[in-house]
């Protein structure tokens, strides 16, 4: 037993020993290798850096700029291409202005020339009315110098950046697009006149909509589009007085938000 003993302390000393003793021989192996042969005329000698590997060939070969570019493509499982979308729609008048509020209902008819690109065109009539400013106003035997809006026609072109996919619940996949909406068109309202009645006018109008769509089947889907619109609205005398009914009196830079729900068919496999 001591002999076995006597046997393990030995074993263990030589495992403590070795890993330091293996360094010092490299440490000495390294020092030999690197250091340059001793000047003749007596200089000391310069340590000269050691060799490296060229990996040019490999960096060529798997880095090419080629390589640079590159793209996520996903599988998509509603596609759009060369398809023709039609949508109900119907939502309020966010923004409205001093003495307007209401909804508007219509439709949108939309031909996508690619996954990412589309045109629009779109239709909108105004439920709109006078809201209860204008009646306080009147109450007080005042008046307001407005304009009611009566509808709006556009076009846009679609630029579709997202598409994307999510749970429901841990039960079903929804898929869906978000689409950029650049759009130009026109609106129609009638300035407003106690004493001469409505005047119908227009106005050139520019916007920008973002546009959600979200697939359950491969042909329908529920569509959901924030539309910011800007028009310049003439505004003039509604009651004659010391200005006569129907002088403009000035302009307004006028912006609306609508919020839209709607329900969309596409057409085609």
């Amino acid at each position: 037993m001591k002999a076995q003993n006597t046997i393990v302390w030995i074993l263990l000393a030589g495992m403590a020993v070795a890993p330091t003793a293996f360094a010092k021989s490299k440490a000495q192996q390294d020092d030999q290798t690197t250091a340059a042969p001793a000047d003749p005329n007596g200089a000391p000698p310069a340590n000269t850096p050691s060799e490296k590997l060229d990996v040019s060939d490999l960096e060529n070969k798997y880095w090419a700029p080629k390589d640079t570019d590159f793209s996520v493509v996903q599988n998509r499982t509603f596609t759009k291409e060369h398809k023709w979308f039609l949508s109900g729609q119907f939502g309020p008048d966010i923004t409205g202005g001093n003495y307007i509020s209401g909804n508007y209902i219509g439709g949108s008819v939309n031909y996508f020339t690619s996954e990412r690109y589309g045109w629009q065109a779109t239709y909108l009539s105004g439920a709109m009315h006078s809201n209860a400013a204008v009646g306080d106003l009147a109450n007080k035997g005042g008046y307001a110098n407005y304009g009611i809006i009566q509808d709006y026609y556009g076009i846009g072109f679609n630029w579709v950046p997202f598409y994307s996919k999510m749970s429901f619940l841990g039960h079903k996949i929804l898929y869906f697009d978000m689409a950029i909406t650049p759009t130009l068109g026109v609106t129609d309202y009638n300035q407003q006149s106690l004493n001469l009645g409505p005047q119908g006018q227009s106005a050139l109008t520019y916007g920008f909509d973002v546009t959600q769509y979200y697939f359950f089947t491969s042909h329908f889907a529920i569509r959901i589009d924030l539309k910011n619109q800007w028009w310049n609205e003439k505004i003039i005398q509604s009651a004659s007085g010391t200005i006569p009914a129907g002088t403009q009196v000035q302009t307004n830079f006028d912006r609306e938000m609508i919020f839209l729900l709607g329900f969309t068919y596409y057409f085609g496999l």
